[in-house]
């Protein structure tokens, strides 16, 4: 019988052999998760899209998850660079109880680049959020009502998904990589 101290066991000494053998910490083994889970969820999702949708409403899977992809175009990497300047500015500060500490010329800039991000975006999205539901109207509107509200619905949770993205982006600037990764494995799930 395997027992539970048995498999701690195990578990730990993998730990200790990826983290000391294989340069792998916590934020890389969560950056693998991420990848994996990425290669997997293709074809899963298709397994599933197949066994329930009818073609009908896989069409309009498709069509939803392709219209949606018009966010990239909102977003054009900016939470990559996002994180790269947080992370810059992050060098000379740490986080001490809960509060960014350090002096007062590299909190500034912080702030300020985190204020300037947040300003940008809340106009990004709501543009972004219009040229869906145009999109939308164009592509939906000989469907039923039903589906033109599934839309709208899918749209506003883009939105919302691009002001996650830079919460997050800003986050892992924080020296968070680990948390964001994990955080990200959750919501992909």
């Amino acid at each position: 019988n395997i027992t539970i101290s048995a498999i701690e066991t195990f578990l730990s000494n993998l730990k200790d052999f990826s983290r000391h053998k294989l340069g792998i910490d916590k934020p890389v083994a969560w950056i693998l998760v991420n990848k994996i889970w990425t290669i997997l969820r293709g074809p899963i999702s298709l397994y599933f899209l197949i066994r329930y949708l009818s073609p009908e409403q896989q069409g309009i899977w498709y069509s939803f998850v392709n219209l949606g992809a018009l966010t990239t175009f909102a977003e054009l990497g900016f939470t990559m660079i996002i994180t790269q300047f947080v992370s810059h500015e992050y060098v000379n500060l740490k986080l001490e109880n809960g509060y960014i500490v350090g002096d007062q010329y590299g909190l500034d800039r912080l702030f300020s680049l985190v204020r300037y991000s947040m300003r940008f975006y809340f106009v990004v999205i709501p543009a972004a959020v219009v040229v869906l539901f145009a999109a939308g109207f164009y592509l939906f509107n000989d469907q039923p009502p039903k589906t033109m509200i599934a839309w709208m619905l899918y749209a506003l949770f883009g939105g919302a998904n691009l002001m996650v993205a830079l919460l997050q982006s800003i986050y892992q600037g924080l020296n968070k990589v680990a948390d964001i990764q994990k955080n990200i494995f959750i919501g992909s799930l």
